[in-house]
């Protein structure tokens, strides 16, 4: 049996928790159970070769510039393996 075409993934919303970014990916704004992307600041550390400690305004400024292109295609090739979030 083919499994149904996933509906297209877009970031409906961005939530800051401690030194962490939560992006929530979704088919639309209000998507009761969206994909939550955890941006961490090693991750961004290691994605733009900046030195730790970063603060949240530059996980933001980064996840600001990503949501739509390198964080989108990370959300989606995980979706579609099954899951609902994952820490990065």
């Amino acid at each position: 049996m083919k499994q149904a075409a996933l509906k297209p993934f877009i970031p409906i919303g961005v939530r800051t928790r401690s030194a962490y970014v939560d992006v929530l990916y979704g088919e639309k704004v209000g998507d009761p159970k969206p994909f939550i992307l955890t941006v961490s600041p090693q991750y961004v550390s290691r994605k733009t070769a900046q030195a730790l400690p970063l603060n949240t305004s530059q996980i933001r400024d980064y996840v600001t510039k990503n949501a739509n292109t390198s964080l989108l295609h990370i959300a989606n090739v995980l979706r579609d393996a099954g899951h609902t979030s994952h820490f990065l």
